[in-house]
């Protein structure tokens, strides 16, 4: 089973999940382990699910807690000093030189999927102060995208119990199940965790109930120097990380404007190929247009010269019956139609040539009438030589 203690799962980003002046962080606070095994932590913790489940009521409102390496109030650095005082016999402890930067609003028990294996496990929802510590919650960020940013729960024993945790069986270093117990709160670490699960401070261990003598808590300087050591050579791995990541960004970003750039050269190559294009289908269109107007001459030309022609074999006055159909001829030979003028002069032709023979016939037999009635005789006989006959 992967060791999960501690884990900051998530910080959120989203605008409309913000409280004023408070960011919402999930974190595992520890592992459950099933009642039949003989797991625990790197500290000999085994924590089971029915004492969870008893003392879960504690996690609501306790403190996350933060001891910063820097004036900035950026990066944490662990629990902070540990003080034990005691009065009337109980001993209570003292973060002194830690801050406290949110706190867990509610817990509760699931079951999730760490780097490929189901585990319960508890988790924390709670909120930080974004308003107050915004260097640190900016560096909770980018410490959980780099999958670095760890936690370290704190639980204690109750009042009942004088500040006493309780333990269901015997209780060794290398195993013991907390039974009676408070959480009591959080840190968020910047140093290397005690052990891969993030330990958990059992703060009245400190103090053996035997041991009744004063006790002075106060950090040794060794101590302090290492975890500024530690502190440091974190900051240098995480910065040497921001920089390979930065130099892989910038890596590919540079990939990507040498494809833009030649993506952008052939946009302005096929650009300009379309802009020669339409300057091409523009000259043609001009040239068609120019060809179609002097193809619409000479059809012109050619149709009023085939008027002419078929207008030569008629005279004037035969080309007068069809002068309408002419002119309309001339004003748009194009649609003109040389057959309907030549059938209409035709039929004018023919209807003048069957009026004249009737007006022809109708004169002749009026003449013959004429003569008819004038020679009442008729002519009896004729003289070869030209003279007269006398009937007497």
């Amino acid at each position: 089973m992967s060791n999960i203690n501690g884990r900051i799962l998530e910080i959120s980003s989203d605008d409309n999940s913000k409280l004023a002046g408070r960011s919402r962080i999930k974190l595992i606070l520890h592992t459950i382990y099933p009642d039949d095994s003989h797991e625990t932590n790197s500290n000999g913790i085994h924590w089971v699910r029915k004492y969870t489940e008893a003392n879960l009521v504690s996690v609501q409102g306790m403190p996350i807690a933060v001891s910063f390496a820097d004036d900035e109030k950026s990066i944490p650095l662990g629990h902070g000093n540990i003080e034990f005082r005691k009065e009337n016999g109980k001993v209570t402890p003292v973060f002194e030189g830690s801050e406290t930067v949110g706190h867990i609003e509610s817990a509760s028990i699931q079951t999730l999927s760490i780097d490929g294996v189901e585990q319960t496990v508890l988790v924390g929802d709670g909120v930080l102060y974004n308003q107050r510590y915004p260097n640190f919650v900016d560096y909770c960020k980018e410490a959980i995208l780099l999958g670095s940013l760890k936690a370290s729960i704190e639980i204690c024993g109750t009042d009942e119990n004088d500040g006493n945790i309780i333990y269901d069986g015997e209780r060794t270093d290398a195993f013991r199940i907390p039974m009676v117990y408070d959480y009591s709160g959080i840190a968020i670490l910047g140093v290397k965790e005690a052990d891969e699960n993030c330990y958990v401070i059992e703060v009245n261990e400190k103090i053996s109930d035997e041991d009744k003598k004063e006790v002075n808590p106060i950090m040794h300087e060794d101590v302090i120097k290492a975890l500024i050591s530690d502190t440091i050579r974190e900051a240098l791995c995480r910065n040497e990380e921001y920089e390979s990541k930065m130099s892989e960004l910038n890596a590919q970003l540079d990939t990507m404007k040498s494809e833009c750039a030649a993506k952008d050269a052939q946009i302005a190559e096929l650009n300009a190929q379309i802009e020669a294009s339409k300057k091409d289908a523009e000259s043609c269109a001009a040239d068609l247009e120019k060809c179609n107007s002097e193809l619409n001459e000479i059809k012109k030309t050619n149709a009023l010269n085939a008027l002419n022609d078929a207008l030569a074999k008629f005279s004037e006055d035969e080309q007068k019956v069809a002068e309408v159909e002419i002119n309309a001829y001339k004003e748009n030979p194009l649609e003109g139609n040389l057959d309907v003028i030549n059938t209409k002069i035709l039929a004018g032709i023919g209807e003048a040539k069957m009026k004249a023979d009737e007006e022809a016939k109708i004169a002749a037999e009026t003449n013959a009438a004429k003569d008819d009635s004038l020679d009442i005789f008729g002519a009896v006989g004729t003289d070869p030589n030209g003279a007269d006959e006398s009937i007497f």
